[in-house]
């Protein structure tokens, strides 16, 4: 949060998604409470001011200089790991524990949407790449779904680069390639912009 005096100030977050939901009772979600940034002051303690119900009646933004109050807000938060959260703001929570995904359903997801999502994102749905089976196994094995999406991204980028730039007939995604691209982490260079986000 920002005073206006400050120069590019503006509303924090907590008050900029109210006014994103153009309500006082919406339903609010903090993904990854378990990952707090605490190189910034303490985020924990303006969280407990917020989830606290003796205290989130009159929440003050610096920039308003206001009190809001944020009793009627739902607060939803995601975590993957409980223990990292600090422990006065588990006091204030109701965990409600999933269990991983399994090999069949990550298997699932895979294929049928992030293959989909991720050749519609770079516009590469007609190219002449193709996935082999054990590649898509390994890939499987990897629990985060997000890690697995990231990695598809990589293999994809490189995939089209060697079509486009290097004008391979086609591009086989096998177990070797797979190894040889994801062990390699540095830097990519000589990329070609055929993808809508930053390579």
């Amino acid at each position: 949060m920002h005073r206006r005096t400050y120069i590019a100030s503006k509303p924090g977050r907590i008050i900029s998604a109210l006014r994103n939901a153009g309500s006082l009772s919406p339903l609010v979600l903090m993904d990854e409470i378990d990952k707090l940034d605490t190189s910034r002051g303490s985020p924990s303690s303006a969280l407990l001011e917020v989830l606290d119900p003796e205290q989130n009646r009159a929440f003050v933004d610096r920039y308003l200089e206001l009190d809001v109050d944020l009793s009627n807000v739902l607060w939803v938060a995601t975590a993957n790991e409980k223990d990292t959260i600090p422990g006065p703001l588990q006091d204030r929570m109701e965990f409600i524990h999933f269990r991983e995904y399994t090999l069949e359903e990550r298997q699932k997801i895979l294929s049928n949407y992030i293959l989909p999502k991720v050749t519609t994102d770079y516009k590469i749905d007609t190219l002449p790449i193709e996935w082999a089976d054990e590649t898509l196994e390994d890939l499987a094995t990897i629990k985060q779904v997000r890690q697995i999406e990231q990695k598809v991204r990589r293999l994809l980028r490189v995939a089209a680069t060697n079509i486009y730039a290097y004008e391979h007939s086609k591009q086989t995604i096998n177990k070797e390639f797979a190894q040889s691209i994801l062990k390699d982490q540095s830097p990519k260079k000589n990329l070609i912009g055929f993808c809508r986000e930053e390579l």
